[in-house]
């Protein structure tokens, strides 16, 4: 009797508007400066301590509420157009494609309840305390290579995941080891 073949992974995958405000939704950019990453962010972007990155931080707005704040950390090499722009009021994905001329086509991210500190509660108008949600996460372009890394902290009472099953083969079964 032959031994049974081992199954073949299944992904699990959900999906979300990334580009494009609605007529609820609008984006406060909060900051566009060049820093030193926290240690977490040079570890996904794989980066020195020393090297420098470009983040943009972010508050999402629904029907004027905020929902989460978008911390995105990207490369100098690619995200300098970011330092010169105008309008900080583009979605982070509007932002890599037209101005840092970027095709982004896979994102990995982890999600993890937190507890919500002074900086994120004043974004959010919470208090100090309150739950909330932490997804850390990675954006590759077609080369596989990480070209964002990112952090939200979202908020657990308006927090909402929705999963979508996916078992056609797929190269985002293979892409875990960035994040």
């Amino acid at each position: 009797m032959a031994a049974a073949q081992p199954a073949a992974p299944v992904q699990i995958s959900g999906h979300t508007i990334i580009t494009t405000n609605k007529h609820d939704h609008s984006f406060q950019t909060v900051r566009i400066e060049r820093t030193s990453p926290p240690e977490f962010i040079c570890s996904l972007l794989e980066i020195q301590k020393d090297e420098q990155v470009v983040v943009v931080e972010q508050v999402q707005r629904v029907r004027g509420e905020p929902r989460y704040v978008h911390r995105s950390y990207l490369p100098l090499r690619i995200g300098r157009p970011l330092l010169d722009m105008e309008d900080g009021h583009l979605p982070l994905f509007d932002m890599l494609i037209t101005l840092c001329r970027q095709t982004p086509v896979l994102g990995r991210e982890r999600l993890s309840p937190i507890v919500l500190t002074g900086e994120d509660a004043a974004l959010l108008g919470l208090p100090v305390g309150m739950l909330a949600q932490r997804m850390v996460g990675v954006v590759l372009d077609p080369d596989d290579q990480v070209i964002e890394a990112h952090e939200l902290v979202i908020r657990a009472d308006h927090f909402k995941l929705d999963f979508e099953f996916n078992l056609a083969p797929s190269r985002a079964a293979d892409s875990s080891d960035k994040l």
